[in-house]
């Protein structure tokens, strides 16, 4: 899955509400500059040369869109005290040497939309920020040494750096709806309460274990969990009903709208198991906890199943201090899964950590190269998307789309693992990072980065 518009968050496009992605310069020679709004937007086409690939002629599109937001933002005004200065434009003219916060500036944007023509070329339109430390204003203060004049919409008009007013309207609706603290749209997965058939009747271990996963996703903002009362209303939309998931066949699409995924599984068991080694004074006895875990993962855009399988989750420790049944049962904790000091708890943590695993295997962050200089490659995920230092990260080239051959849709596109990268320094616009391995091939800007 491409996900490149919730993989790019940024803290300086806050303001950006998700409806820019239909109302996005169409052309690909545009610019859009709105100061009051917040929003610069660009489009670009690349056209690949024989043998190029998607990646590079994705590249190309970049940098055309950038080239046309720089033309827009060189016609805006800017007071520097100095009449004969009356754009950003004449005082790159006659200041070559500011131009790098132009380009650090331009170097920071997001690619929230791309498309493959017909004739291979791909289309991309990218957005940066106004406001912010990291924003167009805050890099023309840096330039010049002073802060830009406010103008208004009458103002910008004169500049033509401005489409039609129904989009910069509509842009300006879609700013003011967005809350302040408004990230890229995350993952919307819908987790039924997972169900117990493992025939242990004393403690609930499918909801103990349900609850356990949605709290790990609570408080990262990729992911919204969403509550059941939101979740009965999507499948009701559908026309489906939860155990139609439980029950499915793993060859039929299940597509479903209004979600990303869904995570449904079914504890099939639930046991302690006891084995003897030795006799007498030197004996001593091991004992396993068992949780069986049918497990489902479901592409709602696809209507694809990304995983449809058993899973078996055990720990084992030496029960040295079992001298009674009372004490058996403290120490394997069947009961009370939920008491860390059971066995029963460090098997349920494990199948915790395990389903938490795959959901962000199959729900990725994703992210592009901006720059490779030698062993240093410059990244646009950042802390606001959860990475830190150290940590590493996958390196994919992207080819040919690929197509059912029976029905003509198009499955995916081909990722070959090109090799990995660990974090080096997080920083608020980019991250440096440095080569873990040798790569298949020479990365590349462009190419797509995963996090998991």
């Amino acid at each position: 899955m491409r996900m490149i518009l919730r993989n790019a968050r940024r803290a300086t496009l806050t303001a950006l509400c998700f409806a820019l992605v239909a109302t996005a310069p169409a052309a690909a020679d545009t610019a859009y500059v709105d100061l009051s709004a917040g929003i610069i937007v660009g489009a670009g086409n690349g056209k690949p040369l024989p043998g190029e690939s998607y990646n590079e002629a994705r590249a190309k599109a970049v940098a055309e869109a950038k080239k046309n937001i720089r033309k827009a933002i060189e016609r805006l005004p800017v007071d520097f005290d100095n009449p004969d200065s009356k754009t950003l434009g004449d005082y790159l003219a006659s200041n070559p040497s500011k131009e790098r916060h132009i380009d650090a500036f331009l170097d920071s944007a997001t690619v929230f939309r791309e498309t493959e023509r017909a004739d291979s070329s791909v289309d991309a339109t990218i957005i940066l920020a106004v406001e912010g430390k990291n924003g167009f204003k805050a890099a023309a203060a840096r330039m010049t040494g002073k802060g830009m004049v406010e103008f208004d919409m009458t103002d910008l008009k004169k500049t033509g750096a401005l489409l039609d007013d129904d989009l910069r309207e509509e842009l300006r609706k879609s700013v003011a709806a967005a809350s302040p603290d408004q990230i890229a749209r995350p993952y919307r997965i819908a987790m039924p309460a997972f169900v117990n058939e493992s025939g242990y009747s004393q403690t609930d271990i499918a909801a103990a274990l349900s609850e356990a996963v949605r709290n790990r996703f609570q408080k990262d903002r990729r992911f919204e969990i969403i509550n059941e009362y939101e979740q009965d209303e999507i499948m009701m939309d559908n026309k489906i009903d939860i155990s139609d998931i439980l029950v499915a066949d793993p060859a039929r699409k299940l597509k479903l709208s209004g979600i990303d995924g869904v995570v449904a599984a079914v504890v099939t068991g639930y046991e302690a198991r006891t084995r003897r080694h030795g006799s007498g004074a030197s004996g001593f006895a091991e004992v396993d906890v068992i949780l069986s875990v049918d497990l489902r993962v479901l592409n709602a855009d696809t209507g694809r199943w990304l995983l449809y399988k058993d899973f078996e989750y055990v720990r084992t420790d030496k029960a040295l201090s079992i001298t009674t049944q009372e004490s058996a049962d403290a120490f394997i904790g069947l009961a009370s899964p939920n008491d860390p000091k059971t066995l029963s708890s460090k098997t349920l943590k494990a199948a915790i950590d395990g389903i938490e695993g795959v959901i962000r295997d199959f729900f990725p962050i994703e992210g592009y190269v901006l720059k490779v200089a030698d062993n240093r490659v410059y990244i646009n995920l950042t802390r606001a998307d959860g990475l830190e230092e150290g940590r590493n990260l996958a390196v994919y080239r992207i080819g040919d789309l690929l197509y059912d051959p029976v029905t003509g849709e198009v499955i995916d596109r081909i990722r070959d693992r090109i090799g990995s990268l660990r974090a080096v320094e997080v920083k608020d616009t980019y991250t440096h990072c440095s080569t873990s391995e040798t790569p298949a091939q020479p990365i590349k800007p462009g190419d797509v980065v995963v996090m998991r």
